[in-house]
């Protein structure tokens, strides 16, 4: 039996740049953006998903002394303090992972990455370890959540760079430590960068979760973790190269790397690159911090309109980056919170509601 109800998760990836000279500054690229966020959701009612990258906040914790003798202020007892208010407010707190900061260094006030290590995989040869890996991160972001709600659970992961693949060891450990939802890839998405190679060109094509076992591209009827990707629809890339976007990959607020790394991707010195760049087909996320509100609004209309074909309800994931936020987009995002109860059949929610609704239907088992 099709089910007609449609489920809207606002994920917002917690967290600093991923590589680079400069990765940017815990209150201005996670504090300062979440409290915005926080005031938004309590405004319209609308909850976030925060999906929290834990490895930073380790070694933000082993290194609190030199950093807040450096910056003036104790980066882990802030995100602490922060977290406080995503759940006192209603808002909810996932697992984000990024690899590369596991075995970082921080010396001479700055920090160096293993680029190398960059899907959960690739950190331990063994299953036993990733399985304990996994669990104690689990369990750092619950004692810290269980100060303002004691029944909080990290019940979904996403991967760092979207790189989640192979999955061999990850899904396992997630499914050891009750995490039954995996939302790291985006329908089509094909890249390499200094994260990593991800390719996920074959997946469903016509759903919006499947079950998996040993590969999230795959679907397996007797998997017990869904994968819920991240919302895309592919076109040409030139109609990507929205006003918000440009605006938000080059604004003040983005490290100068990234900035390079942006117009380096557009050829903007060769015409013919250029051009053939903008005509390659790829996915456009669902991206809150880089469309505009009636894009959103189209995308989501559009989505719900073209029914997907399966037994489970209707899920639409779309992101967005604390790195990312700045004056413009939040007041995009406000008018795009504006416009949501518009939409018939859609109800917004987190991946701990989601939890409940599937405990409540008999999906999870």
């Amino acid at each position: 039996m099709m089910v007609s109800m449609n489920y809207l998760l606002l994920t917002i990836d917690y967290e600093l740049f991923g590589y680079g000279n400069y990765l940017g500054d815990v209150i201005h690229h996670i504090i300062n953006p979440a409290k915005q966020l926080i005031g938004l959701s309590e405004k319209y009612g609308i909850p976030f998903t925060f999906y929290f990258e834990i490895e930073e906040y380790i070694k933000f914790e082993k290194h609190s002394h030199r950093l807040k003798k450096n910056l003036g202020y104790d980066p882990a007892k802030m995100i602490f303090d922060n977290l406080q208010e995503i759940i006192n407010s209603g808002n909810d707190v996932q697992l984000h992972v990024h690899p590369e900061w596991h075995r970082a260094t921080y010396n001479n006030d700055k920090w160096f990455l293993c680029l190398n290590e960059n899907t959960v995989d690739s950190l331990y040869k063994d299953q036993a370890d990733t399985t304990n890996f996994i669990r104690s991160r689990k369990e750092i972001i619950e004692t810290i959540t269980s100060k303002s709600h004691k029944l909080h659970k990290i019940v979904a992961f996403r991967a760092g760079g979207f790189n989640a693949r192979p999955a061999l060891k990850l899904l396992p450990a997630l499914r050891k430590n009750g995490i039954v939802f995996e939302s790291s890839l985006v329908k089509g998405l094909y890249q390499k960068s200094p994260l990593g190679f991800v390719d996920y060109r074959k997946c469903p094509a016509d759903k919006t979760l499947w079950r998996v076992d040993d590969d999230i591209c795959m679907e397996n009827e007797l998997g017990l973790i869904y994968e819920i990707p991240i919302y895309s629809i592919f076109k040409r890339r030139f109609r990507h190269l929205t006003y918000n976007k440009i605006r938000t990959k080059t604004s003040k607020d983005i490290p100068k790397n990234k900035k390079i790394d942006f117009l380096k991707q557009l050829n903007i010195n060769n015409p013919a690159k250029l051009i053939k760049y903008l005509m390659q087909k790829a996915p456009v996320k669902m991206d809150i911090h880089n469309q505009s509100p009636k894009y959103l609004i189209n995308l989501l209309n559009a989505a719900i309109g073209s029914g997907h074909a399966s037994s489970f309800p209707n899920i639409f994931v779309a992101i967005g980056h604390t790195k990312e936020h700045n004056e413009m987009n939040c007041k995009a995002i406000e008018q795009f919170l504006q416009k949501l109860p518009i939409i018939p059949d859609l109800q917004i929610i987190t991946f701990t509601q989601l939890y409940n609704i599937f405990q409540d239907q008999g999906y999870i088992k």
